[in-house]
């Protein structure tokens, strides 16, 4: 994480604003180290899910075998910025509607 921080700041100090994502494609996301790890910490931002990390990966940075292993975070998952961008829908099985709202048509946004 200290790591993805570091370069975060050099693509803060290098790219002005409107062109920060062309800098978060070139020096992180496509980046044999932190790609993998940025892209898995942006999944998790989005749906509350961790998911699994290559076998090489976690060999090649410190043989993390627990980091193979995806996960769903129970607190996390209703948090997801999906649930945000995705207008007029909820997560499942965590913020239900209430009884019988299955039979009512969706707002219009």
């Amino acid at each position: 994480m200290p790591e993805l921080l570091s370069a975060w700041g050099t693509v803060e100090a290098r790219y002005p604003p409107g062109l920060r994502e062309k800098g978060l494609r070139e020096l992180i996301l496509s980046e044999q180290r932190l790609g993998p790890f940025a892209r898995a910490l942006l999944q998790l931002w989005y749906t509350g899910v961790w998911p699994p990390m290559s076998a090489a990966w976690s060999l090649e940075n410190g043989n993390h075998r627990d980091a193979e292993e995806g996960s769903l975070l129970a607190i996390g998952y209703p948090q997801g910025l999906v649930w945000r961008a995705a207008v007029g829908i909820h997560p499942q099985a965590v913020r239900p509607t209430g009884f019988g709202s299955w039979a009512l048509a969706p707002e219009e946004g």
